[in-house]
């Protein structure tokens, strides 16, 4: 059997690079919330005003038709920001509300449907009925389940006391999972490997696989060995529910996002429907 390990252990650890992913997740967010603002907006104007005045720039400018065309671009910032609506001028703006009061839309409601109106022309705006159609629709409802059932088995998985590793220079060799007194060879199964087992050749053959040969069964006995095995396994499982935890999160904005967009698909069906109404057409 092979000697017991001393200073290191021959493992990976599924999530040892946990600080590393939770600055990279930070990070994530910073951009993802600058990208939500701009796409909305069209514009980081504030940003650059907050920035140019933080370094003691002008606020205003002393001419007035510079200063009136400052204040038409963050009046036309604020407009997309607030009504969703990508008009690129003040008079675009102006024809969008005068559309949506024409047909009878309200201003939250119209600010759903962005991505289903086709803006190209703001003089003759109209719906883009593909991209609310009932398969997509269908579509978003199964990948919300998907991530619902994810949710469900990755809830129970945090409070488990099995850490899930694999040996290191063996890519071969299948995953296991560790506990602080036997080892599981799938998460699911009832069949454990503990130290008894460890004391002969014939009480390990139950425990073979394909890619687990006996030599590489020896190394995982050796952990039982190891004085700081306890350590490396609680650590482990620190990182590990961390990291099924922030899965989880991420999987419920994901469905949180998805039933979102169904319920914005449907606004935007509704006031497609009204819209052929008010012009008189079938539905």
């Amino acid at each position: 059997m092979a000697e017991p390990i001393v200073k290191s252990t021959p493992l990976t650890w599924y999530v040892e690079n946990l600080a590393a992913f939770t600055s990279i997740a930070t990070l994530v967010a910073i951009v993802w919330l600058l990208c939500f603002i701009y796409r909305r907006s069209g514009s980081l104007l504030f940003l650059r005003d907050w920035i140019w005045r933080f370094f003691g720039g002008k606020p205003h400018f002393e001419t007035k038709r510079f200063e009136r065309m400052r204040k038409d671009l963050r009046e036309l910032e604020y407009y997309r920001y607030e009504f969703n609506i990508p008009a690129n001028t003040l008079h675009e703006a102006d024809l969008a509300e005068e559309w949506v009061y024409d047909n009878g839309f309200t201003p939250r409601e119209f600010g759903r449907v962005k991505r289903y109106v086709d803006w190209s022309d703001f003089t003759t705006l109209r719906f883009i009925t593909r991209r609310f159609a009932q398969w997509r629709i269908n579509c978003f409802f199964f990948l919300a389940i998907v991530l619902l059932a994810g949710v469900t088995i990755a809830v129970p998985l945090i409070e488990s006391k099995y850490l899930m590793v694999s040996l290191k220079n063996s890519p071969d060799a299948p995953s296991f999972y560790l506990s602080e007194d036997n080892v599981k060879f799938g998460i699911w199964s009832d069949s454990v490997l503990k130290v008894e087992h460890c004391r002969s050749s014939e009480s390990l053959k139950p425990f073979l696989l394909p890619g687990l040969p006996e030599e590489k069964l020896d190394i995982i006995c050796s952990f039982f060995l190891d004085k700081n095995y306890s350590k490396y396994v609680s650590e482990g499982l620190s990182e590990q529910r961390g990291l099924l935890f922030s899965l989880v999160l991420v999987s419920m904005a994901g469905m949180i996002y998805l039933v979102i967009l169904i319920a914005r698909m449907e606004v935007g069906r509704r006031l497609y429907k009204q819209w052929l109404t008010n012009q008189g057409r079938p539905l």
